[in-house]
């Protein structure tokens, strides 16, 4: 006898809360214009099974404006986080030539963008290219050089000579 009254409620209820949350309608059209961030996150799951059974300490670099941190979610590290905070310094000496093997990076993630070299790795519309020339996560270096300005410091790193393996 009570049933009725409580599927009426719960009803109500419901109907009555999709009036304020948008998020079921809005789901569907970001669906429709492909920009379900939480749909591309899920998707990265099997790169990170990937790059967790790869062997020694490396980072990846996810490619493009995606907005995607599968690094926080599977615990693999990455180049990118969605943290507040960054060192004034990072983002110069990250886009210089050489800042991705200075940073550790072993692999570069795209989606969908052809290289000319052949990925080694792909899943849907994610591919993997090896950066063979990585630097190790920490070195050893027997020479330092100390510039007087972060302006000389990135010239000198964009220098053809210059070997980070050797010269800090």
């Amino acid at each position: 006898r009570a049933w009725p009254a409580r599927f009426i409620l719960v009803a109500v209820i419901v109907c009555d809360l999709s009036v304020f949350d948008r998020t079921i309608l809005n789901k569907m059209h970001e669906q429709k214009l492909g920009k379900n961030y939480l749909e591309q996150l899920l998707s990265t799951r099997e790169l990170a099974d990937f790059f967790k059974s790869q062997s020694g300490l490396f980072r990846i670099h996810l490619e493009g404006d995606s907005g995607i941190n599968m690094g926080d979610v599977f615990g693999v590290q990455t180049t990118r986080g969605s943290g507040v905070t960054m060192l004034k310094d990072y983002l110069p000496a990250f886009l210089s030539t050489r800042g991705l093997r200075l940073l550790n990076v072993r692999y570069l993630v795209s989606r969908g963008k052809d290289s000319q070299q052949p990925p080694i790795y792909s899943n849907g519309p994610w591919k993997v290219y090896e950066n063979s020339a990585y630097c190790p996560r920490a070195w050893v270096v027997h020479r330092a050089i100390r510039e007087p300005s972060t302006e000389n410091t990135q010239r000198r790193l964009e220098e053809p000579d210059f070997d980070p393996l050797r010269v800090a």
